[in-house]
C-alpha cells in the first residue's frame, strides 16, 4: 500500500511542478482520477494528503494544487458522491474565489461541481445561493485572462440554469454583477455566453417592477454596443465561433425581454438607415425577431417608423434585382435576389399577421402605394413598362398579397379598397348570377397588366388565406363574407379576362407574361377552397374546359402547353385531396375522359405523342385519375393488338407502338410507385399473353415486329410489378404457348440429339416470337416464382441462342465460327448471372473466356509457313476474339433490358471491383507474350471494358499500375472506328484521373506520354465526343507542374492549332481555350 501512495503522491507532485508539460499533467490527473474510480483510493485520502498544497502560502503551488483537485473532480463526474463531501468541497472552492492569484482552481472545481447530476450527487440549492453570493463579491471579472473569464461566465451560466429560484433570491444584487461582469467584453467565446446569460436572466424577472426592468436601459447599453455583429477572420482557436453564431445568440438577447423594446427598435431603425448592407439585414432580421416577442402593443408605437424604414427598404433598397426578360410572372418571390427586400418582405409578413390593425391602416393608407393603384394606367402595356415600373409593381404586387395573407379582415380591407379599383380598370363588372365566361362580353375590356397581375396577386393571396387559416374554415358557407362574395360575384366576367390574356401571344420558346398571368389566374380560380361557393360547378367546369381548349388549339406552342398541363395537374391534385364530390366528378368528366376520349378517337387535331404527353401529365393529378387513365390506356391497348394481329393495319400498328411506350416507359413506373394497381397490371398482363394466344402471325412487316418487341418490353414491365402467385399464373398460362412451340417440342434430354435438331432446321418466325414473350416473362419474374419443366425451358432457350447459324450448311468452318460466337454470347450472360449474385461457378466461366481469347491469339501468333491462306485465317478469327473480348463488357456493364434490380436479379456488392482485382493481372501479363496487333487490340479491348465498366473509386486505387496501360490501348485502338466507344470510355477514366486530387503524382510522372496520347486524340475522326474530351484534359494538364508541361507546349499547340476549325462548334470552342490556355504558359 506503501508503493501504491507513493505512486499517485508522484502524480500531484508531477501535476504542481509547472515545468512538466501539458501532456504530463494530463497523465497525472487521469491516473489519479483512475484510482479514486476504481476505489483504490479515496477523496478524503487526497484532500488529506494535498493539505499542504491547497494551504500553502506559495502562490504558484497553492494556484496548482487547487487546479489539481478541480481537474480531478471534473474526471469524477459520473462517480457517486455523498451529501457532506460535495459540502465540503463546494464551500471550499466558493471561499477560494477570493484568491485571485489562483482563480482557475476554484473556478474548475466548482464548475464542475455545479454541471453533477442528481443521481451521482448534486450541489443543494443553498450552497448554489452562497456560491453565487461568493462570486458577485469576489470576482472582478473583466480583469482576468480570456480563459477565466470564460470560466467564470460557464460557471454563471450554470448557475442560472441549473438553481434559477435559489439565486435569484439575490434580486438586484445578482443583475448589478452581472452588468458588471460582462461590460467591455471582446472575446468571441465569452460573448456567446454572455449572450445567452442575459437572455436567462431577463427571462427570470419578468416582472415590469423586477430588477431587470429598472436596469433594463444598462444592460441593453452593454448588449447594444455589440450591434452589429463585425466579427470575419477568426483565429483558429475560434474556428467554431462563426459571425452568425454570434449574430443570432446577440438578437435572441435582444427579443429576451419586451423591456428592451424603448432601446432595441430606435436602435435598429437606426442602423436600417445605415449605407451598410450587413447592418441593414440584420436590422430587418432582429426586427422580425423583436417584433415576435415584443408583441402587437409596443410594436405599435413605433409602426410609422417601422413602416417608413420597411417602405425605404423595399421600394428604394440598392442593388435592386434586374428583371430577366424571360422572368415568371406568376412566381412572384422568384425576384426577391436582394437579401435586403428578402429580410424586409418578411418582417412585413410579421407585422402585419399581428392582431393589432396599425400596420394594416398604415400601408392600405400609404401614398406609394395607392398612387400605383391609382395610376394603374401607367402600367397598362407590358412591352411599355420600365425597369423601373416593373420592379415597382412587383414590389407593390408583394405587399398587397401579404396584407391580404394576414388575416380575414385585412383581406377584406384589401378587396374593398384595392381590388374592386382594380377590376374596374379591367373593365370586370359583379354579376349577380351565374353567366357562363364565354357568353361574358368583354368587349368593354381594356386589357391592363398591371391591373391583372395585382388582381391576382390578392386573388391567390386571399385563397391561399382561406387554406390556412382555422378562422376561414367557419366561413365557407356564409353569402355575405366580403372575401367569398366578391370573388364569386366577379368570377364570371374575371375568368373570360383571364382567358383572353391567356392567348397573348409570345415566341416560340417563352410565354408573353399576359399569357402565364392568365393561366396563374384560373388555376387560383380553380383551386378556391370550398364546395360550390364561392367558385360554383358551373365555373370551375368552365375554367376546365377553357384550360383544355387551349391544349387542343395551342399544342404547337411548347410553352403555353407544358404550363397549362401542369397547371391542370395542380388543379386536380388539389380536388383529390381538398374539394367536394362535385367538383371531383366535374375533374374527371371534364380533363381525364376528354383527353382518353382523344385517344379512342380520330377526331383530335393534335398528334398522338402529344395527346399521349398530355394523358400522362394528367394521369399525375391524383391516385383516381391514374386508375382511370390506367384502366382505359391497358383497355386501348389490348383492343388495338387484336385488330393490329388480324388486319395487319400498319397505321394503327404504329399508333400502338406509342401508346405500349408511353404506357411502359411512364405510366408502369407510377402505378408501381402509388400501390394498389395489382389487379390492374395482372389483368393487363393476362389480356397481352391471351392476345398472343389468339394471334397466328405468318408474315409480319417491319412494323409488326417493332410492335411485337414494345409489347414483350411492355409485358416484361407489367410482370415484374406482380407479386409471386400472380406472376405463377402469368407464367403458367404463357407456358402453355410456349410448349406449343415446335423447338420445344423436340427439345430432347440429350444435348448432342438437341445438336442436331439446330443444325437441321430453321427457327419460325411464329415459335420466335412465342419463345420471346416466354422469356420476356422469365426475365421478370421473382427467384421464388417457379417456372414449369425448367430443364425444357432451359434447352430451349439455348437452342434459340445458338440458333441464328442454320442456313448454313453444318460442315463449313464459318458456321462453326458463327455458332461460336453465339455461343460466347449465351455463356457471357449466364456468367453476368452468376458474377452479380457471388457464384463461385462464375470462376469457370471467366476461365473459359480467357482460354478463348489467349488460345486463339496463341493461334494467331503461332510461327506457319507463310501461305496464301494466313490472312483469311486471320480474317475468320477475328469476329470470334472480338466477342470473346466483349464478352468482358456483357460481365462488367449494367443491364437495362434484364438481369437488374427491377427484374428482382440478386446482386452481391462489389462484384465488379472483384471480377476487376481477379482478370486485370491475368491480361496485363497476357499482353508481353503476343507480338500480333490484331492480338494485342483484342486483349486491349477486353482490358478497355473491364476498366471502363468497374466502379471509377476501384480503378482510380490502381491507377499507378494503369495509367500506361490505359495510354497504350488508346494508341492501339484508335486504330479501327468499332473501337470508337471504348476509347470514349477509356478517355473518361484518363479525364478522372486529371481531375482527381489524389491523381497528382501518377500525372506527374507520366506527363509526356499523356500529353503525347491527347495530342494524337483531338484530331480522333471518328467520334466529336473524343476530341472535344481530349481537348478538356489538355486543359487539366496545366495544372501540372510548369517544368513538366513547358517542354510539351509547342507540341500541343501545334495539335490544337489543327482543329480549330473542326466541323463541330463545340470542339471548335475547348479547342479555343485550350490553345489560350497553353499559349499562356511562359
Amino acid at each position: 500500500m506503501a508503493k501504491s501512495s507513493s505512486e499517485w503522491i508522484a502524480h500531484i507532485e508531477s501535476f504542481v511542478d509547472s515545468t512538466r508539460s501539458p501532456t504530463q499533467q494530463a497523465a497525472s490527473v487521469n491516473a489519479v482520477s483512475n484510482l479514486l474510480m476504481h476505489g483504490v483510493l479515496t477523496l478524503e485520502q487526497l484532500v488529506r494528503e494535498m493539505e499542504m498544497y491547497l494551504t500553502t502560502s506559495d502562490n504558484v503551488l497553492r494556484a496548482r494544487g487547487t487546479l489539481f483537485l478541480g481537474e480531478v473532480l471534473t474526471c469524477l463526474a459520473t462517480m457517486a458522491l455523498d451529501v457532506a463531501t460535495v459540502h465540503s468541497l463546494i464551500v471550499f472552492f466558493s471561499e477560494r474565489l477570493s484568491d485571485w492569484r489562483g482563480i482557475r482552481g476554484p473556478l474548475v472545481g466548482c464548475l464542475s461541481l455545479i454541471r453533477r447530476k442528481f443521481k451521482v450527487g448534486r450541489v443543494t440549492g443553498d450552497d448554489a445561493h452562497e456560491l453565487i453570493d461568493s462570486y458577485l463579491r469576489n470576482l472582478e471579472v473583466q480583469t482576468l485572462g480570456q480563459h477565466d473569464r470564460k470560466l467564470c461566465f460557464e460557471l454563471l451560466e450554470c448557475l442560472l440554469d441549473c438553481y434559477p429560484e435559489d439565486i435569484a433570491e439575490l434580486g438586484d444584487h445578482l443583475v448589478y454583477g452581472v452588468c458588471q461582469a460582462i461590460e467591455g467584453e471582446k472575446d468571441p467565446h465569452c460573448l456567446m455566453l454572455i449572450f445567452r446569460i442575459v437572455k436567462v436572466l431577463a427571462e427570470m424577472f419578468p416582472d415590469p417592477t423586477g430588477p431587470v426592468a429598472n436596469v433594463a436601459e444598462e444592460i441593453f447599453d452593454n448588449l447594444g454596443c455589440y450591434f452589429p455583429i463585425h466579427y470575419t477572420h477568426p483565429k483558429g482557436e475560434d474556428v467554431d465561433i462563426s459571425r452568425e453564431k454570434l449574430s443570432t445568440a446577440l438578437m435572441m438577447a435582444f427579443a429576451s425581454t419586451p423591456f428592451f423594446e424603448p432601446f432595441a427598435i430606435p436602435l435598429l431603425l437606426e442602423k436600417l438607415d445605415s449605407s451598410l448592407p450587413l447592418a441593414k439585414v440584420d436590422s430587418l432580421k432582429y426586427l422580425s425577431c423583436c417584433a415576435t416577442m415584443y408583441g402587437p402593443k409596443l410594436l405599435g408605437k413605433h409602426a410609422e417608423a417601422i413602416w417608413a424604414s420597411l417602405k425605404c427598404a423595399i421600394l428604394y433598397s440598392a442593388g435592386q434585382p434586374v428583371l430577366p426578360s424571360t422572368f415568371d410572372w406568376t412566381d412572384s418571390m422568384s425576384f426577391q435576389e436582394n437579401e435586403i427586400m428578402k429580410e424586409a418582405f418578411s418582417l412585413l409578413q410579421i407585422v402585419t399577421s399581428q392582431p393589432d390593425y396599425a400596420f394594416l391602416d398604415l400601408i392600405i393608407q400609404d401614398a406609394e402605394i395607392n398612387n400605383t393603384v391609382n395610376q394603374i394606367q401607367d402600367f397598362g402595356n407590358y412591352d411599355d413598362m420600365t425597369s423601373q415600373n416593373k420592379h415597382k409593381l412587383l414590389v407593390v404586387g408583394r405587399v398587397l398579397s401579404i396584407l391580404a395573407k394576414a388575416s380575414l379582415a385585412s383581406c377584406n380591407k384589401v378587396f374593398e379598397i384595392c381590388l374592386v379599383r382594380l377590376l374596374d380598370t379591367l373593365g370586370v363588372s359583379q354579376t349577380s348570377s351565374f353567366v357562363d365566361p364565354v357568353m361574358v362580353d368583354v368587349s368593354s375590356t381594356v386589357f391592363n397588366f398591371g391591373a391583372l397581375y395585382l388582381s391576382i396577386q390578392i386573388i391567390a393571396a386571399s385563397r391561399d388565406l382561406a387554406l390556412a387559416s382555422i378562422e376561414l374554415a367557419s366561413c365557407f358557407n356564409l353569402q355575405d363574407g366580403t372575401l367569398f362574395r366578391m370573388v364569386n360575384n366577379y368570377c364570371s366576367p374575371f375568368v373570360k379576362v383571364l382567358s383572353s390574356s391567356m392567348m397573348r401571344s409570345g415566341d416560340e420558346k417563352h410565354l408573353h407574361p399576359a399569357s402565364s398571368l392568365g393561366v396563374k389566374g384560373l388555376e387560383v380560380l380553380a383551386t378556391f377552397p370550398g364546395g360550390s361557393f364561392p367558385i360554383s360547378r358551373s365555373i370551375f367546369e368552365s375554367i376546365l374546359t377553357i384550360l383544355v381548349d387551349a391544349v387542343t388549339t395551342n399544342f404547337a406552342v411548347m410553352p403555353l402547353l407544358t404550363m397549362v398541363l401542369k397547371t391542370l395537374v395542380r388543379i386536380g391534385s388539389f380536388v383529390d385531396s381538398h374539394s367536394s364530390k362535385e367538383k371531383s366528378s366535374c375533374y374527371l368528366d371534364t380533363v381525364v375522359r376528354k383527353f382518353l376520349l382523344f385517344l379512342s378517337t380520330n377526331s383530335c387535331i393534335m398528334p398522338l405523342s402529344i395527346v399521349l404527353e398530355a394523358t400522362v401529365c394528367i394521369s399525375t393529378s391524383g391516385l383516381t385519375s391514374t386508375a382511370i387513365i390506367a384502366q382505359e390506356m391497358e383497355k386501348s391497348i389490348v383492343t388495338k393488338l387484336s385488330v393490329v394481329f388480324v388486319t395487319e393495319n400498319n397505321k394503327l400498328a404504329g399508333d400502338l407502338i406509342q401508346l405500349l411506350e408511353c404506357y411502359s416507359s411512364k405510366l408502369l413506373s407510377r402505378m408501381h410507385e402509388l400501390g394498389g394497381f395489382e389487379e390492374d397490371t395482372f389483368r393487363f398482363a393476362s389480356d397481352i399473353c391471351e392476345q398472343m394466344k389468339k394471334s397466328a402471325i405468318v408474315e409480319s412487316s417491319i412494323e409488326n415486329k417493332e410492335l411485337l418487341a414494345v409489347t414483350f418490353v411492355a409485358l416484361k414491365l407489367a410482370v415484374a410489378n406482380l407479386s409471386g402467385e400472380k406472376q405463377r399464373i402469368i407464367v403458367e398460362k404463357a407456358f402453355m404457348m410456349f410448349s406449343s412451340c415446335e423447338l420445344f417440342l423436340h427439345s430432347p434430354s440429350v444435348p448432342s440429339q438437341f445438336e442436331g435438331y439446330l443444325v437441321g432446321g430453321i427457327l419460325a418466325y411464329k415459335d420466335e416470337w412465342l419463345i420471346s414473350i416466354f422469356a420476356s416473362i422469365v426475365i421478370a419474374l421473382d427467384p421464388k416464382t417457379s417456372i414449369p419443366d425448367t430443364n425444357a425451358v432451359v434447352l430451349t432457350f439455348m437452342g434459340v441462342q445458338l440458333e441464328g447459324s442454320c442456313s448454313c450448311s453444318s460442315g463449313t468452318r464459318f458456321y462453326d465460327r458463327v455458332l461460336q460466337v453465339h455461343w460466347i454470347l449465351g455463356l457471357a450472360w449466364i456468367g453476368k448471372g452468376l458474377l452479380m449474385r457471388g457464384h463461385e461457378k462464375v470462376n469457370d466461366i471467366t476461365l473459359i473466356l480467357l482460354q478463348c481469347l489467349l488460345s486463339n491469339s496463341e493461334a494467331s501468333d503461332s510461327p506457319q509457313q507463310p501461305g496464301p491462306s494466313d490472312d483469311g485465317n486471320v480474317e475468320r478469327m477475328f469476329p470470334l476474339m472480338r466477342s470473346v473480348a466483349d464478352a468482358f463488357h456483357t460481365l462488367m456493364s449494367d443491364s437495362e433490358d434484364c438481369l437488374n434490380k427491377r427484374f428482382h436479379a440478386t446482386v452481391r456488392p462489389l462484384y465488379k471491383q472483384r471480377l476487376f482485382s481477379t482478370l486485370t493481372p491475368i491480361l496485363l501479363t497476357s499482353l508481353t507474350k503476343f507480338q500480333s496487333s490484331m492480338t494485342r487490340c483484342m486483349v486491349y479491348r477486353a482490358l478497355g471494358h473491364i476498366i471502363s465498366d468497374t466502379p471509377l473509386a476501384a480503378v482510380l486505387g490502381e491507377m499507378k499500375k494503369l495509367v500506361r496501360v490505359i495510354l497504350d490501348a488508346l494508341s492501339v485502338l484508335t486504330e479501327d472506328i468499332l473501337n470508337k466507344d471504348i476509347v470514349y470510355s477509356l478517355l473518361l477514366v484518363l479525364s478522372a484521373v486529371l481531375t482527381d486530387k489524389n491523381g497528382h503524382e501518377v500525372i506527374e510522372e507520366n506527363t509526356p506520354f499523356i500529353v503525347n496520347c491527347l495530342c494524337r486524340l483531338v484530331s480522333y475522326r471518328h467520334k466529336m465526343l473524343v476530341r472535344e474530351t481530349a481537348i478538356q484534359c489538355l486543359v487539366a494538364m496545366t495544372g501540372v507542374t510548369h517544368a513538366r508541361i513547358y517542354p510539351m507546349r509547342a507540341q500541343v499547340l501545334k495539335a490544337v492549332s489543327k482543329v480549330l476549325d473542326d466541323p463541330k462548334r463545340a470542339v471548335r470552342q475547348e479547342a479555343v481555350g485550350c490553345w489560350q490556355a497553353w499559349r499562356s504558359i511562359a
